[in-house]
């Protein structure tokens, strides 16, 4: 079977467009390729592509001597998808059973991959026989080789030189101290102090990484010259073609050179097969405990949980942290972004001849961006993506993509050949093999008759989209997903040769993509807020990404990434942080572990957690020799280290609400003491059997809890700082500080308020409702004004949808107290489970003197055009009517 490689390479490599420039008619004298009314039934189940080409097939012109009388994007298409032998790779989304297996090998299939539970089977099979294979009643739909992209950034000459001589500039001056780097260091070491942790013997022993790439090609000599350990696990048949697997595999040895290393690619031409892939690293015999990919399929879903979103919640159910790369595709904040997201807006104007004819006579409508029915291309890209808010499997809203010149007048690409009848995904897509879509190209988003409204996104895939278009979130699909640890990139170079410092000298990649990421389904496809799908009206929910940013552009000895760049790179070197932590304390949890990074990152970008970089730039914990929480821990014996994690004054971080037990063993028959001393401000640490006879397995075990009860940061709107303090819910309850602090507002507003200090994010653990209450008091910088309440954004027994409520609370010049019990109002897991989660605000009426609010009704700027548009039209008519009279 064929591969998919890198972006460039991939797109490179097809030279095609899928879906091109038929404008008047379609091909093979039939209706023109808008209208699928004409299309059978089989037909409207297969992607445009196969259309042409089982209907080539049946007038004989995928035959060698009659293959110039193919329309060139058809002609194209079959050179790089159809084998001499007039079979092509499919990927077949139904039921799988025996019996449909059974019915593709009679018609010819070979090379039959079953994915069962992503419903989907691949195959090779004749192009003759595929339309048999769609008339059967448990086959859904029938695609090419989905495709997909690694997320390297590939540097210009110019700017691969200029990284070279400033890597080279920088190189000896921090050599740093890694334990087994082999030829070539990874930059990453030093700029995120994983040196200081290899000095200290912290290497990540005991931990499993797996990585899925494209593939390993040059494993074996990267082995040989000690840049990779001898045993590297392959999963069978899964080392996949290309190198850039064994290039951050190199990363993750660097980084934490104790793990265990996996690999298996991520390239086996569908969705099913990678998602196939981690399942299978998660469970025995491999076991993972941290995966990490920099994959991106471009059919994914960006609404809805796909496959290989699905198969991350599985491997992150089972305990395993998953990390993945953001992408390449640009961020907003940087005045890069080349995607648009918003509801979709019909524009007065009529689609230009051109892309009419694509439709025959049927009208057709366009989005309105700003004061035209189209947008352009700023930066050339060879591939153009539409998705839409209909749940996977099931749009029957039939949206297209239409590529243009620049003056409209011909059609470059076009996605709208796709029938969406109610058992197909919401996607077009549109691809430009060579140069690609040049700058200036038109994009026209349209919507065919019938369809319902519903929410857009454009992506140019790493093209760029005019300044006040673009949008943020771009990022998608499973390296976005809920359970993703979604990784963005920072130049390893602006560590100057030592440790990052975070702030301005820190900034995200301009090619970073960046979030948030809507979602209007469950993985089910069961709607979030039914009947609301868009994004004017709040429809779904909005997952804060990214999460978190490490290093790129360092340097790898695998032939071709000697510079390595992009979220590609930074994906691996957070994944090998997260190892030298688990490695640390094995029994840390997959929360646990991420709390801890949470709290050593360094903040970039906007104060607080921001959209381009999560939490900011993830730092290795300074494993102390000896443990100290503001005092001492002592009598443990000569030479003998302890290794406590807290979130206090060393910046390691372990869930600080339960207890923590470290072993450590000393002569027989040896007697030991544990004190501590003072404790930081908020914080009270306390020990159990500290002192007592070690045991005849020489093995002490000591408990220290620490217990967090005040937290103290900068408001989000950055109008000073505020305190919030716990009391109550038993002796061990307290905040966990990873996942508690002062945090922009998760939504527009009620209409009429505003939150002048944004919200308190926080989670208390061990608060059993049998201990009572936890009660909350937040002091705010200034006074709250009269008529204030106190905001909850979450859940509801009743209403599992996250929306805007108030609860019961008390304020008193510029404090608010309020309490909640596990499992009931106000807490938002809705369980009593002993954690209790609350993002709340006081919220100030506008009338109370508080800051502006948005205005009354809250539409989005597309739907306020909308109404103009019809109160425009409304008096049209009323003028009219006047005349007549």
């Amino acid at each position: 079977m064929g591969k998919c490689i890198g972006f460039g390479s991939l797109i490179r490599a097809l030279g095609l467009s899928l879906g091109l420039a038929m404008v008047s008619a379609g091909a093979f004298g039939q209706a023109p390729l808008g209208d699928k009314s004409s299309w059978t039934g089989a037909e409207k189940k297969m992607d445009s592509a196969l259309v042409e080409l089982t209907r080539a097939a049946a007038e004989g012109k995928l035959q060698a001597q009659r293959m110039r009388e193919l329309p060139g994007n058809v002609k194209e298409f079959a050179k790089q998808n159809v084998a001499a032998d007039q079979t092509i790779f499919i990927v077949i989304r139904g039921d799988v059973s025996p019996h449909l297996t059974a019915f593709i090998k009679a018609h010819g299939g070979t090379d039959i991959s079953e994915f069962a539970p992503f419903r989907t089977i691949t195959a090779r099979v004749p192009v003759a026989a595929i339309n048999d294979i769609a008339s059967r009643a448990d086959v859904q739909t029938i695609g090419p080789r989905e495709l997909a992209t690694t997320n390297r950034y590939e540097l210009s000459p110019k700017e691969l030189k200029a990284y070279r001589e400033r890597l080279e500039s920088l190189k000896n001056l921090s050599p740093g101290a890694a334990t087994n780097v082999g030829s070539v260091t990874w930059q990453g070491v030093t700029a995120h102090k994983a040196n200081l942790a290899h000095a200290a013997g912290k290497t990540g022993t005991g931990v499993r990484v797996c990585v899925l790439s494209d593939g390993v090609n040059t494993l074996a000599a990267r082995q040989a010259t000690g840049d990779l350990p001898a045993t590297v696990t392959v999963l069978p048949g899964q080392a996949g073609s290309g190198d850039e697997g064994t290039a951050m595999l190199e990363i993750v040895y660097d980084m934490a050179p104790g793990a265990s290393l996996y690999f298996a690619t991520g390239f086996g031409g569908s969705e099913a097969s990678m998602a196939t892939n981690i399942v299978a690293l998660g469970a025995a015999p491999y076991s993972c405990n941290i995966i990490v990919d920099d994959v991106t399929y471009f059919r994914e879903g960006a609404f809805q949980d796909g496959p290989i979103a699905q198969a991350v919640n599985t491997v992150t159910t089972g305990g395993a942290l998953y990390f993945s790369s953001a992408a390449n595709s640009g961020n907003l904040t940087h005045n890069q972004s080349g995607t648009y997201e918003g509801d979709f807006v019909a524009s007065a104007t009529p689609v230009p001849p051109a892309v009419q004819a694509f439709y025959g006579a049927t009208p057709v409508q366009s989005h309105a961006f700003g004061g035209l029915n189209y947008t352009t291309l700023t930066a050339a890209t060879q591939t153009v993506s539409l998705k839409w808010s209909d749940a996977l499997g099931a749009s029957g809203n039939d949206y297209d993509l239409v590529v243009t010149n620049a003056g409209g007048t011909a059609v470059l690409g076009s996605s709208g050949r796709n029938a969406q009848t109610g058992t197909q995904d919401p996607v077009e897509m549109s691809q430009l093999g060579g140069a690609g879509f040049p700058v200036n190209s038109r994009l026209y988003v349209v919507k065919s008759t019938g369809a319902a409204t519903r929410a857009i996104r454009l992506d140019t895939n790493r093209g760029r989209l005019p300044i006040g278009t673009g949008t943020a979130g771009s990022t998608f699909g499973h390296n976005a997903a809920a359970n993703t640890v979604s990784v963005a990139a920072v130049n390893v170079a602006t560590a100057g040769g030592g440790a990052f410092t975070g702030g301005a000298a820190n900034p995200v990649e301009t090619y970073s993509s960046d979030g948030p990421r809507k979602m209007f389904y469950q993985p089910n496809g069961t709607a979030i807020t039914p009947g609301n799908f868009l994004f004017g009206t709040s429809g779904g929910t909005t997952l804060n990404k990214v999460d978190m940013a490490a290093a790129d552009c360092g340097s790898t000895s695998t032939p071709g990434f000697i510079t390595f760049c992009g979220t590609s790179a930074a994906a691996p070197t957070a994944a090998a942080i997260a190892a030298l932590i688990k490695g640390n304390n094995p029994a840390l949890t997959r929360a646990q572990v991420l709390a801890a990074m949470n709290t050593t990152a360094l903040d970039i970008e906007a104060p607080g957690f921001d959209r381009d970089s999560g939490v900011g730039i993830v730092m290795v914990p300074a494993f102390a020799a000896t443990y100290t929480i503001g005092g001492t821990v002592s009598g443990l014996g000569a030479g003998k280290s302890v290794g406590l994690l807290n979130n206090g004054g060393d910046g390691v971080t372990v869930n600080a609400n339960g207890g923590f037990t470290f072993a450590t063993a000393l002569a027989s028959g040896a007697t030991y003491n544990v004190t501590v001393g003072t404790q930081p401000t908020g914080q009270t640490c306390s020990v159990t059997n500290g002192s007592g006879t070690v045991g005849a397995a020489n093995i002490t075990n000591v408990a220290v809890a620490c217990i967090v009860t005040a937290i103290t940061g900068p408001t989000s709107t950055g109008t000073g700082t505020a305190t919030a303090t716990l009391t109550g819910g038993g002796a061990a309850c307290g905040f966990v500080t990873g996942g508690s602090g002062f945090v922009a507002q998760p939504a527009a507003p009620p209409a009429g308020v505003s939150f002048p200090h944004g919200f308190f994010r926080f989670t208390a653990t061990s608060c059993p409702a049998a201990n009572g209450g936890v009660t909350i008091t937040v002091t705010y910088p200034s006074a709250i004004p009269p008529g204030a309440q106190y905001y909850k954004y979450g859940k509801e027994a009743g209403n599992t949808i996250d929306h805007y409520y108030t609860i019961p609370a008390t304020v008193s010049g510029n404090q608010v107290t309020f309490t909640i019990t596990d499992g009931q109002l106000g807490d938002n897991d809705l369980v009593a489970n002993g954690t209790i989660i609350d993002p709340g605000a006081i919220g100030v009426p506008a009338a109370a003197g508080g800051p502006a609010v948005q205005p009354v009704p809250t539409l989005s700027q597309y739907a306020l055009m909308a109404l103009a548009l019809g109160m425009f039209l409304m008096a049209a008519r009323r003028r009219q009517g006047k005349r007549r009279r």
